[in-house]
């Protein structure tokens, strides 16, 4: 679940008199019905994500090639072009791409998940030079050269358009993003969260020059008549907790300059978690994925227009001056805004509890809007994964990074403490402890409010406060387990390797289970791996050195899934990367990952233990 902002309130324990105003802290009428309803959901625990099948497109990018619109998804490699053709807009035309496809440039896309990452869509006879493993984040073209960002290594890898590696260079840890655009690249970060930008020479990167961005930005546009790259994500300031309010989730438009103009920080407080940016013209675009809409900026003027642009808008293309395509996440459509075209990717509704939770869950509708700003669940945890960043928790001194949410429904207790014992308390406790009513005084049980949101297929819904938490519970006990990017079928022999040594040195807090409520220890790891995730974690606390410590039995034992999503890593964010959090590893002492005294791993040892933490 999300970093560690709430804790455990009586109301998931027992009901509790009132009398006088009501204490938000007083128990939910249906609190039973909660915890049986996610007990059923969450009785299968957590499955390993299929890469090539979804219920719903749920599009996530847009490309522009030779009069065609292509739209892509991350949840499956089908890819649909669309024409204007007579005046209207029709689909034309149906390709493969990759597996969790990033993006697409001209002939190529790149897949998070694609065994050798780039692959050619126009079908004609292509092999990338890359290893055939997962891990590539992002593609971009600069004349005769494709570049390639490696998330498992941390490099761009130059390509020639045959597929041919031509060289490397090294990039800040947990790559996002990368743009490119004369002579120059830039990459967008996670750890440390800055952009940076490296200098192209013969067609080959040369070392990366930081900006001094101070949290990471979602995406990036490089704007050549003012010479600057523009960068949209969250703000600048750090996210805080002030009164009850969360403050410093907005959304910040910063243009950086490559030439003589000063820089441009724009807090933007009419979009909700922008997500993606692109030009048109001298007009910046952003997807407001929260707000369901795309605004259109002027920099020069520091005005902003927003257009309704369906629900959870995220891909961006510029088609030509005044139409842009946007591709709509959750009602599977392509618009293209300035020719009022509407044009459907899945017709299937998203009427299920779960469809329904995933909707809340890019909406700022679960809680009340506070005077700083809206937010929703994915501001933190960037469509639930993670946003790099630490986040207060209600108590002083709670301060902690964003966690994954894949698999949750294998993971109880909940919160580096440990103190949601469900996945109904824990949802209990974020609809109500994020809400800024919470610390106030109050006359009404706000907490039991209806919502109205709209979903696709069923229009404007009205849910009751029950419908509502089982929604989001429904939604999160699906989401499934990415593999690590390096399993091929199996674990590599170096992985084999890093097996042994973690059996021998962690196995014993992180126990190979498939749930973590239990101790159901596996002993045949390599065989269960093949079909199904272990959670490698068990409802354990320990004191291993990475302070600040929750509770008097120290943290809870994190789960080890989805770790090639990049640092930081611990609660406090002190790993910048797995390398360094294994190279700080002191195993057999006490407190085994303060990178004190002790025994260390050799450099072989790391590199094993890495590959056996990427593959599973």
């Amino acid at each position: 679940m999300p970093h560690a902002r709430a804790r455990l309130l009586p109301w998931v324990l027992a009901l509790s008199a009132c009398s006088g105003p009501p204490n938000p802290e007083e128990a939910t009428p249906f609190a039973a019905e909660l915890r049986a309803f996610a007990a059923e959901r969450t009785a299968p625990g957590a499955r390993f994500a299929n890469p090539a099948e979804s219920r719903h497109f749920s599009p996530t990018g847009v490309s522009v090639d030779e009069g065609t619109v292509w739209v892509w998804s991350a949840a499956q490699p089908r890819q649909v072009g669309f024409q204007k053709r007579d005046g209207e807009w029709a689909a034309t035309d149906e390709r493969q791409g990759p597996l969790r496809t990033r993006r697409c440039v001209d002939r190529w896309c790149v897949g998070a998940r694609e065994p050798g990452g780039v692959i050619a869509v126009s079908g004609e006879a292509w092999t990338s030079g890359l290893p055939t493993r997962g891990g590539f984040v992002d593609l971009a073209r600069v004349g005769d050269f494709l570049y390639v960002l490696d998330g498992v290594e941390h490099q761009i890898v130059a390509m020639n358009l045959d597929g041919e590696v031509q060289g490397s260079v090294d990039v800040p840890a947990a790559p996002l993003r990368m743009q490119g655009a004369g002579d120059k690249l830039w990459v967008l970060s996670g750890t440390p969260p800055f952009l940076s930008v490296f200098p192209l020479q013969d067609g080959l990167p040369g070392l990366g020059v930081p900006k001094g961005q101070t949290v990471p930005a979602r995406d990036a546009v490089y704007d050549p008549e003012r010479q600057m790259i523009w960068t949209v994500g969250p703000l600048d300031i750090g996210v805080e907790r002030q009164g009850g309010a969360i403050r410093g989730m907005g959304t910040m438009v910063f243009g950086w300059p490559l030439g003589d103009r000063e820089s441009i920080r724009w807090h933007v407080e009419e979009i909700i978690d922008g997500s993606r940016i692109a030009l048109d013209g001298g007009r910046l675009v952003v997807s407001a994925t929260g707000s369901d809409a795309v605004a259109y900026l002027d920099p020069d003027q520091k005005t902003a227009r927003l257009v309704a642009a369906g629900l959870a808008p995220q891909g961006l293309a510029w088609i030509a001056p005044g139409v842009v395509a946007v591709a709509s996440h959750l009602d599977d459509t392509l618009r293209i805004l300035g020719d009022d075209a509407v044009l459907s990717l899945d017709s299937t509704p998203r009427t299920e509890a779960a469809d329904v939770g995933e909707r809340l869950f890019y909406s700022p509708a679960v809680w009340s809007i506070p005077e700083s700003g809206a937010y929703t669940c994915n501001s933190c945890h960037w469509d639930t994964g993670v946003d790099h960043r630490k986040h207060p928790g209600r108590d002083p001194g709670r301060w902690e990074q964003t966690r994954g949410l894949g698999g949750v429904a294998a993971l109880h207790p909940l919160f580096t403490p440990g103190q949601g014992q469900t996945l109904a308390g824990a949802v209990e406790g974020l609809v109500r402890l994020l809400d800024v009513r919470f610390e106030q005084p109050t006359t009404t049980r706000w907490w039991l409010e209806s919502r109205t949101i709209t979903v696709k297929g069923d229009g404007e819904v009205t849910l009751s406060a029950q419908e509502l938490r089982e929604a989001l519970v429904a939604f999160l006990a699906t989401l499934p387990v990415e593999r690590g990017p390096l399993y091929q079928e199996g674990l590599s022999d170096t992985a084999r390797e890093g097996l042994a040594l973690f059996l021998r040195d962690c196995a014993s807090c992180h126990e190979p289970s498939p749930v973590m409520a239990r101790r159901e220890k596996q002993t045949d790891v390599v065989g269960y791996l093949a079909t199904g995730p272990l959670v490698f974690a068990a409802p354990l606390w320990s004191k291993t050195g990475v302070e600040p410590y929750f509770t008097a039995r120290g943290n809870r034992v994190s789960p080890l899934w989805e770790l090639d999503r990049g640092g930081p890593f611990f609660s406090n964010g002190s790993a910048s990367s797995i390398e360094a959090l294994l190279h700080a590893a002191r195993p057999g002492t006490r407190h085994v990952h303060d990178g004190g005294d002790g025994p260390t791993y050799s450099t072989p040892e790391v590199g094993a233990l890495r590959d056996f933490l990427l593959s599973i």
